[in-house]
């Protein structure tokens, strides 16, 4: 399957990995890449205003892209995205969007759901990086 190529090879692993972090920065965030742990970046307020709050379009962006990094062996990227999002509808920036569709979609992604692909592939990027 394409998902395990995906997983096993180390050029397309940080490929992705580069692209993570274009789509994180247009957001106004930032990716730490062993942990994926998501951090604000000085732009934060602005970006994500801009792109999700006022764009909707971008929310499915989102879940697309959550979905792609837990396909992609890159499920603690995926957690540690919804997280910080489900955090700041609670606490920040984001508390507009409380009791959305877009709230409940990340609920499925976040590090307290129950993940069956959390047994799946893990992408060879953690191995070597």
């Amino acid at each position: 399957r394409e998902t395990v190529m995906f997983c096993k090879e180390l050029l397309i692993a940080k490929r992705l990995v580069r692209s993570y972090h274009l789509f994180y920065s247009f957001l106004g965030l930032l990716l730490d890449e062993r942990g994926g742990a998501v951090s604000k970046a000085k732009d934060f307020e602005v970006r994500m205003r801009k792109t999700v709050i006022e764009k909707s379009h971008n929310r499915l962006r989102i879940i697309r892209l959550l979905t792609n990094q837990r396909l992609l062996g890159f499920a603690c990227y995926a957690h540690g995205l919804a997280d910080f999002l489900s955090s700041e509808m609670i606490n920040g920036s984001l508390k507009s969007l409380r009791n959305s569709e877009f709230e409940g979609f990340l609920r499925e992604f976040t590090s307290e759901s129950l993940d069956p692909v959390s047994n799946a592939e893990v992408s060879i990027f953690f191995t070597y990086n």
